[in-house]
């Protein structure tokens, strides 16, 4: 076998939260409260649930 120098070394704890995911009453709230042209971008990616680079992309 092959000498492994990082055996015997313990792995780093990882701590895993659940992820807040806001109702859609929410954000449907914070969409009104956009201005018109911003509505039109935050109600595409709300609708395809694209993410915010690929939304970027579109043409």
């Amino acid at each position: 076998m092959a000498y492994n120098p990082v055996d015997g070394i313990a792995f780093l704890p990882v701590e895993k939260k659940i992820k807040y995911i806001p109702p859609t009453e929410d954000i449907d709230k914070v969409i009104s409260m956009a201005s018109k042209d911003v509505q039109d971008y935050l109600w595409t990616i709300r609708e395809t649930m694209g993410r915010v680079s690929e939304i970027n992309h579109l043409c």
